[in-house]
């Protein structure tokens, strides 16, 4: 089994997330790395470090040129969403509605 040299939880904490992401990116990318442990680990970082990282690692799939395979059934369900708001437009929300409702949320 691979040894690593991810922080214990507690020093994730104090840690800036860019250099978290570094150590997990590191890490991740090795062969028959054993996962689990470093879930546990995230798990117990604040929100905003887990937002952070979450969006770090989404910017990294981003820009990546690897295709990315979406599971049959996100396929299925949006053609599902779309046969629903063909059925009845009314249900759909115009873009001022929804950008009301975000700004709505953001206030509360």
């Amino acid at each position: 089994m691979l040894q690593h040299n991810l922080p214990a939880a507690a020093n994730l904490h104090t840690k800036p997330p860019g250099i978290i992401i570094d150590q997990i990116h590191f890490i991740l990318f090795q062969e028959d790395f054993p996962v689990h442990p470093i879930i546990e680990q995230l798990k117990s970082l604040s929100i905003d470090q887990k937002v952070q990282i979450v969006e770090e690692l989404w910017d990294d799939i981003g820009s990546t040129a690897e295709p990315f395979p979406l599971p049959a059934w996100h396929r299925e369900e949006a053609i599902r969403r779309g046969a629903e708001v063909d059925a009845d437009p009314s249900i759909a929300l115009t873009r001022d509605e929804l950008w009301r409702r975000v700004q709505q949320s953001d206030e509360a």
